[in-house]
């Protein structure tokens, strides 16, 4: 979803106004003429004077010649926009219900991301980490679709350009991960976590040398070990997130009283309400420095892009944001209307699909609680849809997946 540099190339054209061969003449006439006068000025006038004349003269003339010959620089800027960014929101009525049932360790990083937790109470995010991980598995996967597909000549080294930007771009951010390993003390317990990401970074970076000097997409497809990568990737995650477990016990264990009253406030929200103050909230330390860290949230992410959001209950509703300025303003008021009875995550996709124009670029954002509740539409099939037009869909989970007891049974 970030925006892409954008390229510049320059270059020389000659549109001359007459032919080389009189272009040529020309030079030399009227190089001969200014070597004569020079020769012949010396002997009626100062040094000084002769100089100046001299290249005045010889300045007229290269002006001439340039006009003559048609000379002019070229820039070509090119670049991609970063397009739509499209923030699909679950309306269903589940989303007005808090969750009793999550766990302490679920709340407390709410509370973290909410910004509710002290200073210095959670000093390191593993499981932060392990989600960036899960990402990068599953740009991995797309980057190895993209080669899948078939191309014709030109459109085929386009693809494998944008694979080349896109695997260097993802290298950088595998790089990223690892710099943040090194300074969370919470993942130092994980063994050799930083020497394997900057080891498969090593191992990426020989790759798109490789997957840069094919013509095709499909013969650049053996050249990264596509499955060792993401199983890399995911062996890490499941440790950094057994890390985070453990961290955060130690935490809870400490009965600190402002956690415990963070805790308790987080556990008071709904599902819709903690979506909403995840996406209005602001990382201390701003923006830049956020994003920097590979965070900040929609706030880091919104301003750069047109917005459009897409509620979804039985039906899905879209809205525009007044402009870019508020466009966290009007993701955010998505989230006061969970009214509907019914999930349909089907029919927002769907939605979004037949609002895009054709190669639109696009992304999509997907805020739910839960599952697809309908059974006329299929959500899978929907995102299927999307990625034949290359859009990419994310997801972002409010509440928790343990399921809330209807009734209990006791024995005295």
């Amino acid at each position: 979803m970030a925006q892409i540099n954008p390229a510049v190339d320059a270059r020389w054209t000659f549109l001359p106004q007459l032919s080389p061969w009189l272009l040529g003449l020309f030079f030399v006439l009227s190089a001969g003429a200014a070597v004569y006068l020079y020769r012949a000025q010396r002997r009626v006038a100062s040094r000084r004077a002769v100089v100046s004349l001299a290249v005045i003269r010889t300045l007229l003339i290269g002006m001439v010649f340039v006009m003559l010959l048609g000379a002019g620089r070229v820039f070509t800027r090119t670049g991609a926009s970063s397009g739509t960014l499209w923030v699909v929101v679950d309306q269903s009525e589940s989303m007005s219900r808090a969750d009793p049932q999550a766990t302490p360790i679920e709340r407390l990083r709410w509370a973290d991301a909410l910004g509710l937790l002290p200073d210095g109470v959670r000093p390191g995010a593993p499981d932060r980490l392990a989600a960036r991980l899960g990402l990068l598995g599953a740009d991995v996967s797309h980057y190895q679709a993209l080669l899948a597909q078939p191309a014709d000549a030109a459109a085929g080294r386009k693809r494998v350009d944008a694979v080349v930007r896109g695997l260097k771009a993802w290298n950088s951010r595998l790089t990223g991960v690892a710099d943040a390993a090194d300074k969370d003390p919470a993942a130092a317990s994980v063994p050799e976590l930083s020497k394997t990401l900057r080891s498969t970074a090593d191992g990426v970076a020989k790759a798109i040398e490789k997957i840069d000097g094919r013509q095709k997409p499909e013969e650049a497809q053996g050249d990264l070990a596509w499955a060792d990568v993401r199983q890399t990737l995911a062996k890490a995650a499941g440790q950094l997130a057994k890390a985070a477990d453990e961290s955060d016990k130690a935490v809870l264990a400490k009965n600190d009283p402002k956690v415990a009253a963070a805790i308790e406030q987080v556990g008071k929200l709904s599902r819709a309400e903690l979506a909403k103050r995840a996406i209005e909230h602001k990382p201390a330390g701003g923006d830049a420095s956020a994003a920097a860290a590979g965070g900040g949230g929609f706030e880091a992410v919104l301003p750069r892009q047109a917005v459009k959001v897409m509620g979804f209950g039985e039906r899905a509703v879209a809205a525009s944001p007044e402009s870019r300025e508020k466009a966290a303003q009007a993701v955010a008021a998505a989230f006061d209307k969970p009214v509907a009875p019914a999930t349909d995550l089907a029919s927002g996709l769907l939605a979004v699909n037949d609002q895009l124009s054709q190669d639109e670029p696009a992304s999509v954002v997907v805020v739910t609680d839960g599952r697809q509740t309908k059974r006329d539409a299929d959500a899978p099939d929907a995102v299927r849809r999307l990625a034949a037009r290359g859009v990419r869909v994310y997801a972002l989970g409010a509440g928790t997946d343990r399921v809330a007891p209807d009734a209990a049974v006791e024995t005295a």
